[in-house]
């Protein structure tokens, strides 16, 4: 059926889309103001400070570290030596935001049509989480950006061997600004090779790309701080607040691990060994309810509401907000599925598919939240999109019906 919004329309709407959130963002983050309400916040701004002054990825400037990963304080260390103070980056991230809007129209009029891309792109909009969470400096937003730009490689590129390398270091950036796509990895790798036939040498230069990077900054860790370490000394704390005897669906950062805390050694690598082992154990030794509560944190990766450990932030209003916004997404979703009888869902839409539900899967190995699930959800964005078209569509044929 032809569209009813012609492709200049859609594109023009989706660029005055993006302009007024680049400009309502400004807006919103000189009210702000410099101010880091979350302590992850100041942590990224301190490791970016001292990178940008010092050039040492370190929390006091003295001592190395490798707690986060590296990406999103380098991204954030180089906005500060362009000049950008809190309020600037939040504006940059805005922008990234309204770029990732841009990049999810061309995605979705490739994979559709204009008017489901115009679609995914109000969606966007109709999510106000994303509009929030840009105002933090957090890297979701940047991190979503960053999985669009993959999944247009992966659906639309057919590179040479060389290109190939190039795409594979720029993934490892990815996995070293959000780590859990290593995980995802072979998900995606073998789609390059079922679906779209990437031939081997290619991905063989993929992978090499990949390794390269990511050992380029577990290199760094092995000289500075004596160990090897491949991306974080994170995973390990992250590891054990998912999976010890206080841990609870939903709970997070909030989960008592202050037995293990004070026993911990004082020395990071160390501290991480120990939480991983101490986790590992935990688990091997409880079985079948470690299963259990994997696949409820994997169910609760799906919610609309956490526990925040930051007090004050979280309303019910929020709350149901979010309710309605992610149920709007979920419902898109589900017309999809519905309507795939009529209408098979393209392998494009599966490769999205799994990938959004393999995050989860990743994420539950640790613990799940909301902002974890962020960069995820413009997967979900696009799918909604296409299902809430096919609704559209079948409304317009059935009263075409009734009007002959």
């Amino acid at each position: 059926m032809r569209e009813r919004i012609s492709p200049t329309m859609a594109w023009r709407a989706t660029v005055g889309l993006a302009l007024a959130v680049v400009l309502a963002g400004a807006v919103y983050s000189y009210w702000l103001g410099p101010d880091l309400r979350y302590y992850d916040e100041q942590d990224y701004y301190m490791l970016a400070t001292h990178l940008a002054q010092d050039g040492m990825f370190s929390k006091d400037g003295v001592h190395p570290t490798a707690y986060r990963p590296p990406g999103w304080p380098a991204m954030l260390a180089l906005a500060k030596g362009l000049g950008l103070d809190v309020v600037g980056i939040r504006v940059l991230n805005f922008l990234m935001l309204a770029l990732a809007m841009v990049l999810l129209f061309r995605i979705v009029a490739r994979l559709a049509n204009h008017e489901a891309a115009l679609l995914a792109v109000m969606l966007v909009i109709a999510y106000p989480v994303l509009f929030y969470t840009a105002g933090t400096l957090y890297p979701q937003i940047f991190s979503g950006l960053l999985l669009l730009c993959c999944i247009w490689v992966m659906l639309f590129v057919r590179p040479g061997t060389l290109m190939g390398f190039g795409y594979g270091l720029s993934f490892a950036a990815f996995v070293l600004v959000l780590p859990i796509m290593l995980l995802l990895s072979p998900v995606m790798l073998i789609w390059l090779w079922w679906r779209r036939h990437w031939r081997m040498p290619v991905l063989l230069a993929l992978i090499g790309g990949m390794v390269l990077g990511v050992g380029a900054w577990s290199l760094r860790n092995t000289l500075v701080l004596g160990h090897f370490v491949p991306i974080s000394t994170n995973s390990g704390v992250n590891l054990l607040i998912g999976n010890s005897e206080h841990a609870q669906v939903g709970l997070g950062v909030r989960t008592d691990i202050s037995v293990y805390k004070a026993h911990a050694p004082k020395d990071e690598v160390a501290q991480n060994r120990y939480f991983t082992q101490q986790a590992m154990h935990y688990m091997l030794a409880h079985p079948a309810k470690t299963i259990r509560h994997y696949f409820a944190k994997f169910l609760n990766y799906f919610n609309y509401h956490n526990k925040l450990a930051t007090g004050g932030e979280a309303t019910k209003a929020k709350e149901m907000l979010m309710l309605l916004t992610y149920g709007l997404l979920l419902l898109g979703l589900l017309a999809r599925m519905l309507m795939a009888r009529r209408q098979k869902l393209a392998h494009e839409e599966w490769l999205l598919l799994a990938l959004y539900v393999a995050s989860g899967l990743a994420y539950a190995l640790f613990f799940t939240r909301i902002r974890f699930r962020l960069p995820f959800d413009f997967l979900l964005i696009m799918l909604a999109a296409l299902g809430w078209h096919a609704c559209i569509q079948r409304w317009r044929e059935r009263s075409k019906e009734r009007g002959a």
